[in-house]
């Protein structure tokens, strides 16, 4: 038996409450829709709100760095060139400078072990050598520490006239001079050096010419002579020591600056 609605009442108004039946959609009543379908029907957007501009990448000025850099590196490397090529063209200027002075003095040729070999430590040999030294290193005058002739060479130690306690080390041979050795620095160096003024070398030439007979030494012949400053006294005198070698023995004559005999060792 099916519902039966009730009749109206009789001259009343019709019933506005509708009564649910096969023609009235129920709540949850269909099919649910997908997931897809639900968010499609959504507004997932934020009113009012629009998505930020890109942000740009800023970029840096690298000129004032990259100049200071620059100028740290370039200025000092060319004052150091520059000085380098100022040492060069004086160490030049001065080599030329002996190589002038030495073209003007006449050596008598070298022996080949007899008496001639000893051509630059006596006559005007050692006055020449010297001279040739002291016209090639830096200094005017050149401060000497010590000075060695041999019969066909010469050494010399000389004070860097800048760097006081620099020393180095120079030969002389053929009638040129050589480039620098360094030396041990001495800090005692200012008190050590002398000039070539300070010594009578034609004095010296002539006591080396005797020193043999003076030495007592049998067939001697002198092998070098030594000028330095005496470091045993107080003063620190000049002191020339020329040595004499001979088969039978050896001995060495001291004597002043200005050539005065002082003693035979």
């Amino acid at each position: 038996m099916s519902y039966q609605p009730p009749p109206t009442p009789a001259g009343g108004p019709p019933r506005s409450t509708p009564i649910p039946g096969a023609s009235t959609p129920l709540v949850g009543d269909g099919l649910a829709p997908t997931p897809g379908a639900f968010l499609r029907t959504q507004d997932m957007g934020t009113p009012g709100l629009e998505p930020p501009p890109p942000v740009r990448k800023v970029k840096k000025d690298r000129n004032w760095g990259f100049w200071l850099v620059a100028l740290f590196i370039i200025i000092p490397t060319g004052l150091g060139i520059a000085a380098a090529v100022w040492g060069v063209l004086a160490a030049k200027d001065a080599v030329d400078k002996a190589n002038d002075v030495t073209d003007t003095i006449q050596f008598n040729p070298l022996g080949d072990g007899d008496d001639s070999g000893v051509s630059l430590l006596v006559d005007g040999g050692p006055a020449a050598t010297v001279a040739a030294l002291d016209a090639a290193i830096l200094g005017d005058p050149t401060n000497f520490v010590e000075i060695i002739l041999y019969p066909g060479y010469a050494f010399a130690t000389a004070q860097d006239p800048i760097k006081l306690d620099h020393l180095d080390r120079y030969q002389w041979q053929s009638g040129a001079v050589g480039a620098p050795v360094p030396q041990t620095n001495d800090p005692d160096a200012t008190s050590k050096v002398f000039t070539i003024a300070a010594v009578n070398w034609d004095a010296i030439a002539a006591l080396a010419a005797e020193a043999p007979r003076v030495a007592a030494v049998e067939e001697g012949e002198v092998t070098h002579i030594i000028v330095n400053r005496d470091v045993f006294t107080d003063v620190h005198d000049v002191v020339v020591r020329i040595y004499v070698s001979g088969p039978r023995g050896n001995a060495f004559i001291e004597a002043t600056a200005d050539g005065t005999f002082i003693r035979t060792l």
